[in-house]
């Protein structure tokens, strides 16, 4: 017997996908004349590749053996990539380096805060705390590129994607997002629970 072709994106045509959208958005920053058509283009191409790189975490989270381990080669690519990105992002804007361009941290300290928030949500259980500890990752993520955007999205996309569905206290579940639901028929690949509530 023949197996039925998977319908959608596979997984690595999905990272492949985003990877592509954030070389065209970094691409633009560079080449492209400042606020013209093309480089506005260019960054709206490249504004879904965070999206997708945060879906990935909470994939990543739902699915490792290991949150610490996980958390932990983050970390590492997060400071790898640190001094490149610095100087990136004070050569993009032609300015020179000086002690405020390392307060700027890059999109894998923000997907290593949004895995922390996925961890916090579902091992915290008093509900205010768990929003404080959501709420303070937020904040420490405000300097990292994409800013508290990541660490939301990931306990989105942990939550709704595929028929996945955020439960509240009684109990029911309300199926939730554009995004998600968008992702799912797409890639035609997530179905059934990601992480519990």
């Amino acid at each position: 017997k023949q197996q039925a072709a998977a319908r959608g994106l596979s997984a690595w045509t999905l990272k492949l996908t985003a990877l592509a959208a954030m070389l065209i958005d970094h691409l633009a920053w560079v080449f492209l004349p400042q606020a013209s058509w093309q480089e506005i283009l260019a960054h709206t191409i490249g504004a879904m590749a965070m999206p997708v790189f945060t879906f990935f975490i909470a994939e990543g989270y739902a699915h490792t053996r290991s949150v610490s381990a996980y958390a932990k080669r983050l970390a590492l690519f997060a400071l790898l990539s640190y001094l490149p990105f610095v100087f990136f992002a004070a050569g993009i804007g032609g300015e020179a380096i000086t002690a405020a361009s390392f307060t700027r941290l890059n999109m894998l300290y923000t997907l290593l805060l949004a895995l922390a928030a996925l961890w916090v949500w579902d091992h915290v259980p008093q509900v205010e705390l768990r929003l404080a500890c959501v709420a303070l990752l937020c904040l420490a993520a405000i300097p990292g590129d994409g800013a508290f955007f990541p660490v939301l999205h990931g306990r989105w996309c942990c939550y709704t994607l595929g028929g996945w569905c955020l439960i509240n206290a009684d109990g029911k579940g309300y199926r939730v997002g554009v995004f998600a639901g968008i992702l799912n028929i797409v890639t035609g690949k997530f179905k059934g629970k990601l992480c519990t509530a």
